[in-house]
């Protein structure tokens, strides 16, 4: 690509226009979708009317004639972005999902491939507005199925690093599960800024199996008020009531409790209206349910490949009834890495550092 800068008026010549430096390149209509479809456009490309009249003019307009300005100008169009995003417009377009939103330096595109990549935009804004596409929003999906020994180390990292090759090369945000070490071993390893969130189901489970049946309703009592708390502190105030009541009398149980506490406590940084999904991990469970039931049945299950197709058919047939994730929308804040406290969404960073 051949670029011809004119002296005499300090200006860009592309496609057979003069683009000079002190006016916006060129003008953006972005389409913000969910965090599903993850669509970003930009469209309206427009140059100020071509002035030709020099020699070094009349060969910058031939070497550049099918080339397209498409270079953001930024102060242009953080306006309109405001108007859409509202106070996250900042945070949002700052970050590393959108770093390559604009350009520092003037980018030219010839205007075939213009053409096609305003071509691929007029197909996923039209794939967006078909009703199988609003319906799957939201949709919880299997996303790999492996034969491991006994929850190790070593067979978590073989399902994890098939992840990362297959292309979940970003880290997820939140991981949740229960006490099997071998798992968050190796998620530390492959993932290592995930966040950790362990399953409450399990843990109460854990906890009351060390306790007396007379006991167990009190502290399983106990064990709600944190869990169902409003805010982090009251969680904290309601955990160290608990921690308190029983320490004396019961201290495996409550040793057992204390250990994960700020992991059983990490669903305050993340929607409200997403606790009900992460705070367990019921919903994998209720699926292996359905596994076992089968495979119990068949007995002999044969070959390992076998077995494996048998289990990959039912998981993707009991997905298709798994609960959508309420208010969805949400998952493009938490991937754009805004912040939030108490289920809320952080407004001024500097508060939520000086609380």
């Amino acid at each position: 690509m051949e670029l011809l800068r004119t002296d005499s008026t300090s200006s860009f010549c592309c496609a057979g226009h003069t683009v000079r430096a002190d006016q916006p390149l060129c003008q953006v209509e972005p389409a913000i979708y969910s965090w599903r479809s993850a669509i970003q456009t930009r469209r309206a490309f427009s140059c100020i009317t071509p002035t030709y009249h020099s020699p070094a003019q009349t060969k910058a307009r031939k070497l550049n004639q099918h080339c397209v300005c498409v270079t953001l100008d930024r102060p242009e169009v953080f306006p309109s972005l405001a108007n859409k995003l509202g106070s996250n417009a900042n945070e949002m377009l700052s970050s590393s999902v959108c770093h390559h939103f604009f350009s520092d330096v003037v980018v030219f595109v010839p205007s075939q491939d213009l053409d096609r990549m305003l071509a691929i935009v007029g197909a996923l804004e039209a794939a967006t507005k078909l009703p199988d596409f609003h319906r799957k929003q939201g949709r919880k999906e299997l996303v790999a199925v492996e034969d491991g020994f006994r929850e190790s180390t070593a067979s978590w990292e073989t399902l994890l690093t098939g992840l990362r090759e297959r292309g979940l090369t970003t880290a997820p945000k939140l991981a949740v599960g229960d006490g099997a070490m071998g798992f968050w071993a190796a998620l530390s390893k492959i993932y290592p800024t995930t966040d950790h969130q362990r399953c409450w189901v399990h843990k109460m489970a854990n906890v009351l199996n060390k306790l007396p049946k007379a006991v167990q309703p009190k502290v399983k009592a106990d064990l709600h008020d944190i869990w169902m708390a409003e805010t982090r502190i009251d969680a904290h105030k309601a955990f160290d009531r608990t921690l308190k009541r029983f320490e004396a009398k019961y201290s495996k149980a409550m040793a057992c409790l204390a250990k994960d506490r700020e992991e059983l406590l990490a669903f305050y940084d993340y929607p409200a209206e997403h606790w009900v999904h992460i705070r367990t991990t019921n919903p994998i469970e209720s699926t292996f349910a359905t596994v076992r039931l089968r495979t119990k049945r068949s007995r002999n299950c044969g070959s390992r490949a076998t077995t494996l197709a048998m289990v990959f058919k039912l998981l993707q047939s009991v997905q298709k009834r798994w609960r959508r994730i309420k208010h969805f929308q949400k998952l493009e804040l938490v991937v754009s890495n805004i912040q939030f406290q108490d289920g809320e969404q952080v407004t001024d960073q500097s508060d939520k550092n000086a609380a």
